[in-house]
């Protein structure tokens, strides 16, 4: 269960950061990348080989542009289909895939020599930061004349 939960998490921030790179594909809410991250484990389990989604071909081939261009459909209907993400355009939808599958390899790579204790951690300090900076300028924004 933990492995599935790790898998998730890393494919959500990784929806996250493609749609951070590439323009024209947008995160709407914060359930955007989860949702998008489901979505992709669901059309692996049932419709694809998930080496289908997730590898890149080796050859510049007919089957490669077949793939990609299926994989950007999938993609595409994926992002019209759930909420919190949007697309704009082909080349996102087709960038989409290859972007993703790069960016979750490192981040699955990676990922797991965080410490996500020291992280949240982190994020919480931040987001206190954050809050008492925002408190204090309200504050002095109403007390002024």
């Amino acid at each position: 269960m933990h492995e599935l939960i790790s898998q998730l998490l890393f494919q959500s921030v990784a929806v996250a950061i493609t749609a951070g790179l590439i323009p024209g594909l947008m995160v709407t809410s914060i359930f955007g990348p989860i949702l998008m991250a489901i979505g992709i484990s669901v059309v692996n389990h049932f419709f694809w080989d998930s080496t289908l989604f997730h590898s890149l071909p080796e050859n510049i081939t007919t089957q490669t542009f077949t793939l990609l261009f299926v994989n950007g459909v999938f993609f595409w209907l994926l992002v019209k289909v759930l909420p919190g993400i949007e697309v704009v355009g082909l080349f996102p939808a087709i960038a989409g895939p290859i972007v993703f599958t790069v960016v979750a390899t490192l981040v699955k790579q990676y990922g797991g020599e965080i410490d996500w204790s020291l992280f949240f951690k982190d994020i919480q300090q931040a987001v206190i930061q954050l809050k008492d900076y925002v408190q204090a300028s309200v504050s002095s924004a109403v007390n002024s004349p």
